[in-house]
């Protein structure tokens, strides 16, 4: 999926313009932080598939492994060691990165639209005409 370009800075001079276009930045946003997270989840659900059947495996044949004395830390352990387990442990690692920085946007939107509603409080006041007088 494409990374949409938010800008979060405020052109006071095209505040109606902003004003048009944020609600569909602030749903777009939204919809990244949620398609984030879902793939966050999907990675963590892989993860505990992977590590059941890695256990299971593990169980099975743990000389495979190199296990010669059968504990839950040494099963843990292998687990832990096999490339499949490493894989989707940095996935999560990234797609969690990925989610933390989405969430960021829609906050920054948050904030800017609180922001031009201030202005806006500010311009119906006069609070420029009487600054710049």
């Amino acid at each position: 999926m494409a990374q949409p370009h938010f800008d979060f800075n405020i052109q006071e001079e095209n505040i109606h313009m902003e004003l048009a276009i944020l609600p569909s930045q602030i749903f777009e946003a939204g919809e990244l932080v949620a398609d984030t997270r879902r793939t966050l989840d999907e990675y963590k659900r892989r993860l505990e598939l992977a590590e059941a059947q890695a256990d299971g495996e593990v169980r099975a044949d743990p000389v495979a492994f190199n296990i010669l004395k059968v504990t839950e830390t040494a099963i843990s352990a292998a687990v832990d060691l096999l490339p499949t387990v490493q894989t989707l442990k940095q996935q999560i690692i990234e797609s969690k990165h990925a989610n933390d920085v989405v969430y960021a946007t829609a906050s920054a939107l948050d904030a800017k639209r609180r922001s031009l509603e201030s202005l806006v409080q500010l311009r119906n006041i006069g609070y420029f005409a009487a600054k710049n007088s």
